[in-house]
């Protein structure tokens, strides 16, 4: 808000994007979501079915919601991460039940289980969730919300 002189007037809202930052590069703020169902024939972890991380872009926030009870022989926490770094965006959380909520920040050093995969995503990517320690190696029922926030680079094309 500013003030007009006589009342507070709502300010402009900052564009999410800069089209042309020069020479036709370009950052643009993302959202990117999906609502994950575990694999619960195969796997220890389920990978999206989207990449959503994108390419060329910094990772701010990866969030997580169990829209669905984590169930299972002895499953005992979650973690999501990529699938290179299982833990990149939150480690193992034990907290398995329905309406569990993880805010991930992704730091700009350590604090995250790579420093060095840290926050550039030089290539796109899935978001792979992990169940640990299930006595069967995979879940029974699952779901997970996924969602990442994030800024788009485009290099300048001359």
């Amino acid at each position: 808000y500013s003030w007009s002189g006589s009342a507070y007037v709502a300010a402009s809202v900052p564009s999410s994007s800069f089209t042309n930052a020069g020479n036709g590069s370009s950052w643009t703020y993302f959202k990117t979501t999906e609502l994950v169902t575990l694999d619960t024939a195969t796997n220890a972890y389920t990978d999206s079915t989207g990449n959503l991380l994108p390419a060329n872009s910094v990772i701010d926030m990866v969030q997580g919601v169990v829209n669905t009870t984590i169930s299972g022989t002895s499953c005992a926490s979650w973690a999501f991460g990529d699938p290179t770094t299982a833990g990149r965006f939150h480690a193992a959380d034990s907290t398995l039940t329905a309406g569990e909520t993880v805010n991930g920040p992704v730091a700009l050093t350590t604090g995250v289980a790579s420093a060095t995969t840290g926050i550039w995503q030089a290539t796109a990517a899935k978001v792979r969730i992990t169940v640990a320690s299930c006595g069967s190696t995979h879940v029974s029922a699952g779901k997970v919300r996924i969602v990442v926030y994030g800024r788009t680079f485009t290099p300048p094309t001359t």
